[in-house]
């Protein structure tokens, strides 16, 4: 529920301090987290970051310069750049796995 981001991500921030993590957070990933902790299977986490931290009402839900309601354009723009890290990773990738 993208409501739920405006609690998740303070949540994620204390549970990395009270992990006693003190280095400067650039992203949590919740929906990753969710589905390392439905399995035990391996897991390669690759994501491209799309909105910026804490500022994902502003970034998702938020109005463009003309006052347009975004459609959460920049997914484009991060699935394309994932896409060039794992074309290029992925024989490393797979020489892990």
């Amino acid at each position: 529920n993208r409501a739920d981001y405006s609690i998740s991500d303070p949540s994620g921030v204390q549970a990395v301090r009270d992990a006693g993590i003190t280095a400067t957070i650039g992203s949590i990933e919740t929906t990753h987290g969710i589905i390392k902790l439905a399995s035990d299977a391996k897991f390669a986490f690759i994501s491209g970051i799309t909105d910026r931290f804490t500022h994902f009402n502003d970034d998702v839900n938020g109005k463009d310069v003309n006052g347009n309601i975004k459609t959460e354009a920049q997914n484009y723009a991060a699935a394309f750049n994932i896409g060039v890290y794992l074309a290029s990773a992925l024989p490393k990738i797979v020489t892990i796995l």
